[in-house]
């Protein structure tokens, strides 16, 4: 018997699977596919797998001296494909052992300190009081969908780890990757400036005993021009990834949620003034742009 036919009767809409609304809608993180992002991460994913099977498959220990008879550094061969040093230490097994030293301090750095800053960042911007005064911190908590979790009893570590915390992921792995950076940088730093055990070996080590034994001077780039180049790529790997998470939680670079190629075709600049959120249409958008009065 259908509901809602007779004269008088009240009308029932029927629910039915396609109609119905699920009660809660799923979220999906959405990674950016710019060329950015897609070369940093195949960039960051090669030097994750040198950092991890590097040790294993270095085809020589990296401080063992192979010859006495020669103490000058040898050029690329056969045996030897980065060369060797004075003492005829193998440069590429010194590049595959050193590379999972320096990924693991930059990366546990980054881990540390973006934790730390997560947990006081989100907490006082949620708590708020005289420790938000402290920390210039995005806050959050006045949001509708945190009123509206606070208002039907959730608790506070619930309403900071599945309502904050999702909103702030773009930002949290920002954050992380400068810092990540500036591990590498700082890390790299140190070991060229001897701070840091000669007999560790990284990627810094390997330029201090290049730059102690006047390397570059001496015309042999195969000490220096490895351990340089794999520091460059990785921290441009890390940039990139970083300025392609940028152009996504920015609008202002992303032009109103536009491409670069897109906004180009339908006119839009490609700038905008510092301070000023686009919200120009595309030409051909279902909703036509209002005129101004006098226009």
């Amino acid at each position: 018997m259908a509901l809602g036919t007779g004269v008088g009767a009240a009308e029932i809409p029927l629910v039915t699977e396609d109609t119905a609304v699920p009660a809660r809608k799923v979220r999906r993180l959405h990674i950016p596919r710019s060329p950015k992002v897609l070369i940093g991460l195949a960039m960051l994913v090669f030097f994750v797998l040198l950092g991890v099977i590097g040790p294993l498959v270095a085809p020589y220990d990296p401080s063992a001296s192979l010859s006495t008879t020669n103490g000058t550094p040898q050029p690329p061969s056969a045996a030897h494909w980065l060369g060797t040093t004075q003492i005829q230490q193998d440069l590429l097994s010194q590049m595959l052992v050193g590379g999972r030293s320096t990924m693991l301090v930059a990366f546990m750095a980054g881990l540390v300190a973006t934790a730390l800053s997560v947990i006081i960042g989100v907490s006082a911007g949620y708590v708020s009081g005289f420790a938000d005064d402290l920390v210039q911190t995005l806050s959050l908590r006045n949001r509708d969908f945190v009123q509206s979790a606070r208002i039907i009893g959730e608790r506070r570590w619930r309403i900071i780890g599945f309502e904050i915390l999702p909103s702030l992921v773009p930002i949290i792995a920002s954050s992380f990757l400068f810092t990540v950076i500036y591990g590498v940088g700082t890390y790299t730093a140190l070991a060229f400036l001897g701070l840091i055990n000669g007999t560790h070996w990284s990627w810094g080590t390997i330029l201090f005993w290049a730059q102690s034994q006047t390397a570059a001077q001496n015309g042999y780039w195969w000490w220096w021009v490895p351990p340089g180049l794999a520091v460059a790529l990785l921290g441009t790997s890390l940039a990139l990834l970083n300025f392609g998470i940028d152009e996504f939680i920015n609008p202002r670079l992303r032009s109103a949620g536009l491409s670069r190629r897109q906004a180009k075709k339908t006119g839009l600049p490609r700038r905008f003034p510092l301070g000023v959120t686009p919200v120009t249409r595309p030409r051909d958008s279902a909703f036509p742009a209002v005129e101004e009065p006098g226009s």
